[in-house]
């Protein structure tokens, strides 16, 4: 055999072995429907609207909803299973990427480096987590470890700038990737490194097709350009990045100084300031990792000073980054490394399971149980409206009620989905009460009056139908 063909056979054994183990792993602590564990509580939004091929909430995501119906052809489970699937599929090609990255950068023992690498960061607590949810961020993560991949093995900047694009389509956070790409990228190349971004940009143009016809979920109504430019640039979410007002900094520095510092085990992030600190006389090595320190630090930040429960999923990238450093750290433990997994394997496991999750599916049918036929369904905030959408627009379960929501009602795009849903509506403008009332005379009206984030129950609280004089 020569010395080509094994180095194929070693990468292309070592990327099957890290996606077979990753998926394995991810499949056996899955949850078999909806879920709002892990941060989950988007996933049923994002499933309707992938399914219906309508347009998710900003930016968009035009690649996930198409990508994602695709999925949902898959012969196996239910729709939701299928979604989860997807995201599964998506980090253990993140994880393959990893290894293949280490896999370049070796001088000895790819095989074995690119493994450990490859499951380093696939059983990551947070990885392991969006890994096993309906999400965005498993195929944001596939691209981003793909971009990273193409960078740092010479791969073109063409393809760099084209992997970047559709990492930036899959979410905006891709921004903070841009100086670690510009850095490495000779400044002759940057003109070939731009048309390959503008070409993997493409799919923010198929929002406004997204949105043709009459569908469930078009959020902004992309097929006008104001709204469509609402759309990608997040504008009703711009308001949380850096909003110091609202994040709880003193709890966040407890709460996640313990997550992240548990990523990779307690010895994790030590391990990779090990790698900076043995590589201190490599000028290459050092000006890289301490960019790849900087790129991190970025994420970190970005997410910590974002004020959304979920915010710390952003910070999901930096991972990334400290594995590859981490496994430069590691190697004086020579073959004992595979500790590392298998250590992970045994701290995660239990916490990260959700097989057994059937909560969400319960409480839809126990509020579907309650509200009698052709209802006025008022929700207040998505953790209950997503569920509902997924029941009505995927499952086509109780077509009969309509549903609204009380905090998008005050979007014009929202108001106009609601007259595509029934064109009988009226008096879909701003004031909420009079639509409220005009619609109790015409049908029974109900409103869900726990939440379900807090109490883990949903309550309904209905009223017979006022007679229209």
């Amino acid at each position: 055999m020569t010395k080509v063909s094994r180095f194929w056979a070693e990468d292309q054994a070592a990327a099957l072995l890290v996606g077979t183990i990753s998926l394995f792993f991810y499949l056996i602590t899955m949850p078999s429907g909806l879920t709002w564990a892990h941060y989950g509580v988007d996933g049923a939004e994002l499933i309707t609207a992938s399914f219906t091929l309508g347009v998710g909430h900003p930016p968009g995501y035009p690649v996930y909803v198409v990508l994602g119906k695709l999925f949902s052809y898959l012969p196996v489970g239910s729709i939701a299973y299928r979604y989860n699937l997807f995201s599964a599929v998506s980090m253990s090609v993140a994880a393959i990427f990893v290894s293949q990255i280490v896999y370049a950068k070796q001088k000895n023992s790819h095989f074995f480096w690119s493994v450990i690498a490859g499951l380093t960061f696939a059983l990551g607590e947070l990885i392991w987590q969006q890994a096993i949810i309906t999400e965005v961020y498993a195929l944001f993560m596939a691209f981003f470890a793909m971009t990273v991949w193409a960078l740092l093995t010479g791969k073109g900047a063409g393809w760099v700038g084209f992997l970047f694009g559709l990492t930036f389509v899959s979410h905006t956070t891709a921004v903070f990737l841009l100086p670690l790409i510009l850095w490495q990228t000779s400044r002759q190349k940057w003109p070939q490194l731009l048309k390959g971004v503008l070409f993997g940009l493409i799919p923010v143009l198929w929002l406004p097709l997204l949105a043709l016809g009459e569908k469930p979920i078009a959020w902004e109504n992309p097929t006008q350009l104001m709204g469509w430019w609402r759309l990608v640039t997040a504008q009703i979410y711009q308001g949380n990045a850096f909003n110091f007002t609202h994040i709880p900094i003193q709890a966040r520095l407890i709460h996640w100084g313990a997550i992240w510092s548990n990523q990779f085990t307690i010895a994790g992030i030590p391990l990779a300031g090990y790698a900076l600190y043995k590589n201190r006389h490599s000028k290459e090595k050092w000006s890289l990792y301490w960019a790849f320190v900087g790129t991190a630090v970025l994420y970190l930040l970005f997410a910590f000073f974002y004020s959304t429960d979920d915010a710390i999923v952003f910070s999901l990238p930096a991972f990334l980054f400290i594995a590859l450093l981490l496994i430069d750290g590691v190697k004086e433990l020579g073959r004992w490394a595979t500790i590392l997994p298998l250590t992970l394997i045994l701290l995660h496991f239990t916490s990260v399971n959700i097989n057994q999750d059937r909560f969400v599916h319960q409480q839809v049918n126990n509020l579907l149980e309650q509200v009698p036929q052709n209802a006025l369904l008022e929700t207040s905030g998505e953790a209950i409206l997503f569920p509902l959408w997924y029941a009505k627009f995927v499952e086509h379960r109780r077509k009969d009620i309509l549903l609204f929501d009380n905090q998008l009602f005050t979007y014009s795009w929202y108001r106009n989905s609601l007259s595509i849903q029934d064109e009988t509506l009226t008096l879909l403008g701003e004031d909420i009460s009079q639509f409220r009332m005009q619609q109790s005379m015409k049908r029974p009206y109900c409103n869900i009056v726990s939440h379900p984030e807090k109490e883990r129950t949903v309550q309904v609280n209905c009223q017979p139908q006022t007679h229209d004089e």
